[in-house]
């Protein structure tokens, strides 16, 4: 059970507006309508986005507007063109990068933001306003409290959070062997993201899986990940194969039996058929397996490891996943949005919140600009 509540020192918010998270993708072209000079500056550098190593983000509107899902819908940000399809596939790319905020705002749907003025040495509980039904994650963040000579940055100490609940969570402290100590709470502002569920997780299985997927690869585990891109994508194409079978006159039984033993490249040639040639089916299966369906079965029969994966091959497969979704259901595209949600700890800094920790100096403008 917790301790006690301190509401005053703590703020926490909802975030309410919410955006589609996107990456300016590498193959992006620079837009015809740039000034010369400036068209010309662009293209001396290198491309917007470079994994692992470097990314341009784009955000767009949440609730999506219609027509983005278009396969030839282009997104002008002003200096590059780009197709949508193209700037979503390649956010999956951030997971080589292991990006904590693309992880899990992609593997949840609801999230809340803390700030704490902590007094290193002691556990602190903080209280939620608004429970969750499951709590996945809670990543931290550090930054000044926008008071000068508050002594940030002094201090050093460690932060950690014990095992959620769903309705609060304890944060503990200390300071770090050696370190000098302060009886003010200014330098210890700290920033804490709930991620979770406040409802049931009503998602398709398919992406559930993928889900799954990304919180294994944000612990390095390729191996595992893989396998959960392997069962995110047969659940896709066994749900579209069930939407076949169900118009027709076959009973359940026979259903459940094509199911059982069917064939993954048959599966492709029932579902692609309409779209693509024989060779073309064949083609896409090949690399399809090879990059997925094989390595997991490698891994779940024991021929391999699952530290055998490495980040590239991991990457491969679910952006390969990703784009069979995107190409073969067009209801399904906006399930593979990662939606961001837009508001940080700092923006919860207030004036009584600092003169609850002590201060009564004014908020600068430094701080305000941050809010």
């Amino acid at each position: 059970m917790p301790v006690k509540f301190e509401p005053r020192f703590t703020r926490q918010a909802i975030p309410k507006i919410r955006k589609g998270g996107l990456v300016v993708p590498g193959n992006a072209q620079t837009w015809d309508g740039l000034p010369t000079n400036v068209a010309t500056l662009v293209g001396s550098h290198p491309p917007p986005t470079v994994p692992p190593h470097s990314f341009t983000f784009h955000y767009i509107d949440y609730p999506f507007r219609t027509g983005i899902f278009e396969d030839a819908f282009k997104i002008n940000n002003g200096i590059y063109e780009f197709l949508f399809k193209d700037a979503l596939i390649d956010v999956y790319d951030l997971q080589s990068f292991q990006d904590d905020e693309f992880c899990w705002s992609f593997a949840t749907t609801d999230q809340t933001v803390v700030l704490a003025a902590l007094n290193v040495g002691e556990t602190f509980d903080v209280k939620l306003k608004k429970p969750f039904k499951k709590i996945l994650h809670i990543s931290k963040y550090h930054f000044p409290p926008g008071v000068p000579n508050s002594g940030y940055g002094r201090f050093p100490i460690h932060v950690s959070v014990d095992e959620p609940r769903p309705d609060w969570f304890r944060i503990t402290t200390a300071y770090e062997p050696g370190a000098k100590k302060s009886g003010s709470r200014l330098p210890f502002f700290f920033g804490f993201k709930i991620y979770g569920f406040r409802n049931e997780d009503n998602r398709p299985i398919w992406r559930k899986f993928l889900s799954d997927a990304a919180i294994y690869a944000q612990s390095r585990d390729w191996g595992t990940a893989l396998v959960h891109v392997a069962f995110a994508l047969e659940s896709f194409i066994d749900t579209k194969l069930m939407c076949i079978y169900k118009k027709s006159d076959l009973p359940d039984s026979y259903q459940n039996h094509l199911l059982r033993v069917g064939e993954k490249r048959e599966e492709f040639h029932a579902l692609l058929h309409r779209r693509m040639t024989k060779n073309e089916i064949n083609n896409l299966y090949e690399k399809t397996n090879m990059a997925i369906f094989q390595l997991r079965n490698n891994i779940a029969h024991g021929k391999a490891s699952r530290e055998s994966i490495s980040p590239h091959q991991y990457v491969t497969g679910i952006k390969m996943a990703a784009e069979f979704i995107w190409d073969l259901d067009m209801n399904a595209r906006p399930q593979l949005v990662p939606i961001m949600y837009q508001l940080g700890p700092s923006s919860l800094i207030d004036q009584q919140l600092i003169k609850n920790c002590g201060s009564k100096k004014i908020l600068t403008s430094a701080s305000r600009a941050t809010r």
